[in-house]
This record gives structure tokens, C-alpha cells and sequence, in this order.
């Protein structure tokens, strides 16, 4: 059962107890059973939604890249800047309605430019991505999901949010 289905599941009662996210998180705050023991606020940095392009993409779109990374920092500083609105165009999207979007939000930290670059040790002293990546394969290989542990340090490049907005 993934994540979505569980949180589903728990707020119509056919579970005890679910690991989910939003829209979920907040449907579940609202019924009589439930509880939230942990959230993402428990411990920063440990999940982060990231951006995954395959390397010919990278070598042969560079531009487009960078012009989706501009384009995602953009909708952050409106959702900022314009939370009422934002929030109207996402429900209309999700289908929900406006203060379910903004109930969701609430609970929402967007990593900004500025957080991708110390989180990515661009500005700030260490790299949180690579320790967060080594601890997730040592897990993913503990749970078989993976054969062999991989090095963070392979696995991306921080030379899009580097280059990002220079001329």
C-alpha cells in the first residue's frame, strides 16, 4: 500500500495506523482516531523532494534545466509572497479547496534557493545531501532494495543551482 492509500485508508478507519503525507496528514488531524506521533518537523532535512535528471538530459539540455529550476523557485517566492492565491491555483489543481490547500501549506517548508545552496554545501559548511543519501542506502541496502551501498557524492550535480543565475 503506498503512502497515499494508507492515509486514506486510516481516515476511513480500516487501519490503525498509517505512514503518510498531505492531504492526507491534515485529513487524518481531523477525524476522532487521529493522532500524529511523528512529522518531517521531528527531524529537518531527512526527507527532501529533489529533482532527478538522467545524464544525456543533462548534457543535452542544459538550458531547459535551468529554466525549470527558475521557473520552481519562482512558484516558491509567489507561494511566499501570495499564499491566498497560490493557494487558489493549486486547489483548483488538486482538485481541493482553497483553505485545504492552505491547511496543507501550513505544515509545508520549502527548501528556497538560498536552502539549496547550504543543504547542498554550496554556502554552508557540509554537504546534508550526501549524509542524507549514504544513510538512506545504507538502509535501502539493509531492506535488499539495493545490492550494493552508493556514494552521494556520485550522485548529483550542483552545478545547475551554482550557474543558476549568473549571466
Amino acid at each position: 500500500m503506498d503512502a497515499g492509500d494508507a492515509g486514506a485508508a486510516f481516515v476511513a478507519g480500516k487501519v490503525d495506523a498509517a505512514v503518510t503525507w498531505e492531504p492526507w496528514l491534515s485529513k487524518a488531524k481531523e477525524t476522532k482516531h487521529g493522532k500524529l506521533f511523528l512529522t518531517s518537523k521531528d527531524y529537518p532535512g531527512l526527507i527532501m523532494d529533489i529533482f532527478i535528471v538522467n545524464n544525456d538530459v543533462v548534457e543535452s539540455r542544459k538550458e531547459d534545466i535551468k529554466k525549470v529550476l527558475r521557473a520552481w523557485f519562482k512558484a516558491l517566492k509567489y507561494i511566499s509572497e501570495q499564499p491566498n492565491d497560490a493557494g487558489a491555483i493549486m486547489a483548483k489543481n488538486l482538485g481541493l479547496n482553497t483553505e485545504e490547500v492552505l491547511g496543507m501549506l501550513e505544515g509545508l517548508k520549502f527548501a528556497s534557493y538560498d536552502d539549496n545552496l547550504n543543504y547542498f554545501g554550496i554556502k554552508g559548511e557540509k554537504n546534508n545531501f550526501v549524509e542524507t543519501f549514504n544513510a538512506a542506502s545504507e538502509i535501502w541496502k539493509e531492506e535488499g532494495l539495493i545490492a550494493k551501498t552508493a556514494d552521494g557524492n556520485s550522485v548529483y550535480n550542483a552545478s545547475f543551482l551554482v550557474d543558476l543565475y549568473k549571466k
